[in-house]
């Protein structure tokens, strides 16, 4: 047989083996995975393509009942001795001052307490040489009874406290909080859903998928810091605790025809 005869037979049986090992994969159930797939993907598309997708935001107000402060001492000294020693006598005046409105000790916690060093420059800024350290000390108070806000920060501020890091007001249990305004956010959801479907000529006949986005919540009142020592003796310090608030994000796909 010639050389050009081998050639042909060789691409044929070839050609032969690849089409009858295509069939037997079809016949076999090996290629109807592919068709399959396919068939399903088309489906999965038919069903997305009737669907509406929305957003809904619920939010729920109520007074706080809980209240945190941090506030403290800031002494600026030449010697780190004096300095410490300055700190440490300021705060327990604060702490004294404030244990008069009956705070559990769980309540009260160090959050900071911080000693460096800063050297000294001439208004030339050269080096003097000489070195100034601040202290700072931070406590954070946390009170269950938001009326006693003024009080104590009146009270510490009388004392030694020269520092007020914040006061921040929430509500110790957000559980029905957090019911409401996901009640409020899934009317939201529905309303727009059924909004965009009659818009569109649409009725919605079920629900696709839902899933929570966010929870939040949370009101803070700051207040200027750090102040001078002395501070204190100017009258109650005004506080308004306002309305905390959660706030409820979820996304659903509601099914329309």
């Amino acid at each position: 047989m010639s050389k050009s005869w081998q050639t042909v037979l060789i691409v044929a049986l070839a050609m032969g083996l690849i089409l009858g090992c295509a069939g037997s994969a079809v016949d076999a159930g090996g290629g109807g995975t592919l068709l399959q797939d396919v068939a399903t993907l088309g489906t999965t598309e038919d069903a997305l393509a009737h669907t509406i997708s929305v957003s809904g935001v619920g939010t729920a107000t109520a007074r706080p009942d809980l209240a945190t402060i941090t506030l403290g001492v800031e002494v600026i000294d030449k010697d780190v001795a004096e300095a410490l020693s300055a700190s440490t006598s300021r705060m327990t005046a604060v702490r004294e001052a404030i244990g008069a409105f009956d705070i559990a000790p769980e309540d009260l916690q160090t959050v900071q307490y911080n000693v460096w060093v800063e050297q000294i420059y001439t208004d030339r800024g050269e080096p003097t040489g000489e070195y100034r350290y601040h202290v700072t000390n931070q406590l954070r108070v946390r009170l269950h009874d938001i009326a006693k806000v003024g009080p104590v920060l009146t009270a510490a501020l009388d004392a030694a406290a020269n520092s007020v890091g914040g006061i921040s007001f929430q509500v110790d249990d957000t559980t029905e909080l957090e019911a409401q305004a996901r009640d409020s956010a899934i009317a939201n959801a529905q309303a727009k859903a059924e909004q965009i479907a009659a818009g569109f000529g649409a009725e919605m006949v079920g629900l696709n998928r839902v899933a929570e986005v966010t929870v939040g919540s949370g009101q803070v009142v700051r207040l200027a810091a750090p102040m001078e020592a002395g501070v204190g003796g100017g009258g109650e310090v005004p506080v308004e605790a306002g309305e905390f608030s959660v706030t409820v994000q979820l996304s659903a796909v509601f099914d329309i025809k």
